[in-house]
């Protein structure tokens, strides 16, 4: 890639006596000419040293230059890998954002489970209760025991259905209902 760059007197550095240009700190840049009055001056007249342009021939030097840089394929391949590490950067966000997905599916599904398991948990824990109380007794508890545990039960399980049920909600209204079942089935059997 080649380009035109302009330098006059604002770009003159007395001092060292050379034109200053900032495109010459550009990776892989180089003068390939310069040009004075529409015309392409000997190389031997100057010399590139960093990003200045030293005048060196032993006439005085031109007031304006036109300087003719070319940027070998560094700077071309720099912006290359510059565009592929966003496009990289881009699809790690984009995987990023699929992984957080994910996870928040994987978590509701173990919350819905962990959530059945303690409702059957509790169905299992009412049924040993009753089945305890009625080898213990030689029967099923009383009256009004036994309804009201079944009651519980039935709540339970509709506590199960609703989908804004905490598994904390859910452990909270078992332990409940096992200690109702139990204080009935414990008063009933006495």
């Amino acid at each position: 890639m080649e380009f035109i760059v302009n330098a006059g007197h604002d770009q003159w550095d007395r001092h060292l006596g050379g034109w200053r240009c900032d495109a010459l700190k550009l990776p892989g840049s180089d003068v390939v000419a310069l040009y004075h009055d529409a015309q392409q001056v000997d190389s031997r007249l100057y010399r590139r040293d960093g990003e200045m342009v030293l005048w060196s021939g032993t006439a005085k030097s031109p007031g304006q230059v036109a300087l003719k840089i070319a940027v070998k394929d560094e700077l071309i391949r720099l912006d290359r890998d510059k565009k592929i590490a966003e496009e990289q950067k881009n699809q790690l966000e984009k995987d990023k954002l699929e992984l957080e997905r994910q996870k928040i599916e994987i978590d509701r599904r173990w919350r819905k489970y962990t959530a059945l398991v303690s409702v059957v948990t509790a169905l299992i824990g009412a049924a040993a209760t009753l089945a305890v109380a009625s080898l213990k007794g030689g029967g099923a508890p009383a009256g009004g025991g036994i309804s009201r545990c079944r009651d519980s039960l039935d709540r339970l399980e509709e506590l199960g259905r609703l989908s804004g049920q905490s598994v904390e909600n859910l452990e909270s209204a078992i332990a409940r209902h096992v200690s109702v079942c139990q204080g009935l089935v414990a008063s009933d059997v006495k």
